[in-house]
């Protein structure tokens, strides 16, 4: 056999224990970065210290039982940190939730035709657990997009921002040839922004990224702390 094949077989395996022992004693995995940059305001809702050099991006659903028990969490969160740090609000509507992008896109009309600070008035209302479950699928299996549009969602629109239903209804219509009020910025930023956060791997909701990278564990308030001291500090 030839020599130096034996001394390139040898050196390969080497080479491959030494990275597998390297993986048994916990080194870090390989940081990824985003393959496609993340829209800085078309499709995010934005609040806190615009420009800050540190930034949180939270994807959200508005039928997921997960964000909505965080909600308060991250209210808080926000609140305590909201003069240091820019916080980006992302609606990712998962596609198992039967009217996630009707909530989605209605997000994108509020913030486009409502007054300042009426989609986080209009995220705040769908995440009272009481309308949330309104919209859950084994309550809504009977029932169609324009059932949940004109008899839950609207009133939810209408109670919670500047807009009232009528308005709405036609904000919301995607006849876009007669209805002169249809929306379809809010269509297509909402599309828009369910196909980013897939092309970044948002698998799921709530998911957080701080400075670019995911974060995982953020259950407590401590572990917010925790998180945001190293990028602050």
């Amino acid at each position: 056999m030839n020599s130096s094949f034996v001394l390139s077989l040898l050196l390969t395996v080497f080479v491959t224990l030494v990275a597998a022992s390297a993986r048994s004693k916990g080194s870090p995995s390989p940081t990824y970065t985003s393959s496609i940059p993340l829209s800085p305001s078309s499709n995010a809702f934005t609040r806190g210290q615009v420009g800050s050099s540190v930034t949180v991006d939270l994807w959200i659903d508005l039928a997921c039982s997960d964000c909505m028990n965080d909600w308060p969490m991250l209210t808080e969160v926000w609140e305590s940190y909201g003069d240091k740090v820019q916080f980006n609000y992302r609606v990712f509507p998962l596609p198992y939730h039967q009217f996630a992008f009707l909530l989605a896109k209605s997000c994108q009309v509020v913030n486009n035709h409502g007054s300042d600070g009426d989609v986080f008035n209009f995220i705040d209302f769908s995440f009272i657990p009481s309308n949330q479950g309104m919209i859950y699928n084994s309550v809504t299996s009977g029932l169609s997009y324009d059932d949940i549009l004109t008899s839950v969602v609207s009133g939810w629109v209408s109670n919670s921002t500047s807009i009232g239903s009528d308005d709405y209804l036609r904000y919301m219509s995607t006849d876009y040839q007669n209805e002169p009020m249809a929306d379809y910025n809010a269509e297509m930023d909402a599309r828009y922004a369910f196909k980013n956060a897939a092309a970044n791997g948002v698998i799921g909701t709530p998911t957080v990224w701080v400075n670019g990278v995911e974060v995982d564990g953020l259950d407590s308030i401590e572990q917010w702390d925790l998180a945001l001291a190293e990028v602050l500090n």
